[in-house]
């Protein structure tokens, strides 16, 4: 699960397979409430064995709460599955639980 804040826009993962320097990594995030899809290439950078990807431009769709699916691929293979959820700036994150927005201490 990775968690981004409505100013942040910026993740990083372990990839299936690393890209190469010069490859261009395509995000899809579909919200998993209204099927919307954001499809886009981001810019990334390697760092100790991580990938960190920003999100192109701040989206419309991106509201505190929205749960994503995330694929992201290098040219047709994916290199990464997963999930990500917007949180409003502030949110304490290491105490965050997922189900029903409590913070526990």
């Amino acid at each position: 699960m990775k968690i981004i804040t409505d100013l942040d826009y910026t993740f990083s993962f372990v990839p299936l397979v690393y890209p190469q320097i010069s490859d261009d990594l395509n995000i899809e995030l579909r919200n998993e409430m209204s099927n919307f899809v954001i499809s886009d290439t981001c810019n990334w950078v390697e760092d100790l064995g991580r990938i960190y990807i920003t999100i192109p431009s701040p989206q419309n769709d991106f509201v505190i709460g929205n749960k994503y699916s995330i694929v992201i691929k290098n040219g047709i293979d994916a290199i990464y599955y997963g999930k990500l959820t917007v949180l409003a700036i502030g949110t304490d994150t290491q105490n965050f639980i997922y189900g029903n927005k409590y913070y526990s201490e």
